[in-house]
């Protein structure tokens, strides 16, 4: 069975506790009908933007548990490190299989995650498939309305 994969895109390592903030909020949603299924730890590397007093204030007001490995050891966290090949892998597949370039790769990431957990049945699949080609059509008319209301 796959694991189930939550992911989040970060501009850079300081929005890590916010993201990790949205990602349990998420994980409680869709699995708030299995209670056994509870968030009770949050288990890291050492890496800065996890190890900080940010993080530790906002598990320690949540009751969670946070631990780590012991540092530069991907044994240490070999399910977090199995987790992330599956969606390295399945994030290649969604691009070379849509012939997608690589600047896709973050939301081809999401995607992978969202399939990931549409296949234990969390979540409905994406109603359009990664990669499907769409046509927009905009209302030429609305746009100057929309540039005065931003302007406001």
């Amino acid at each position: 069975p796959r694991p189930l994969v939550y992911a989040a895109l970060l501009r850079t390592k300081d929005e890590a506790v916010d993201a990790i903030k949205d990602l349990i909020a998420q994980v409680r949603y869709e699995h708030g009908a299995f209670p056994c299924e509870l968030v009770w730890r949050i288990h890291s590397d050492l890496g800065s933007e996890f190890v900080n007093m940010k993080m530790k204030e906002w598990c320690r007001e949540r009751c969670l548990f946070r631990t780590t490995t012991a540092g530069y050891d991907p044994n240490g966290n070999a399910s977090a490190e199995n987790a992330v090949a599956t969606l390295k892998n399945e994030a290649k597949y969604l691009l070379s299989g849509c012939r997608i370039p690589s600047r896709w790769w973050g939301m081809a990431v999401l995607a992978a995650a969202h399939t990931c957990r549409a296949e234990a049945g969390l979540v409905d699949y994406a109603k359009a498939p990664f990669g499907t080609r769409v046509m927009v059509v905009v209302d030429l008319i609305l746009i100057p309305i929309l540039i005065l209301i931003l302007q406001v």
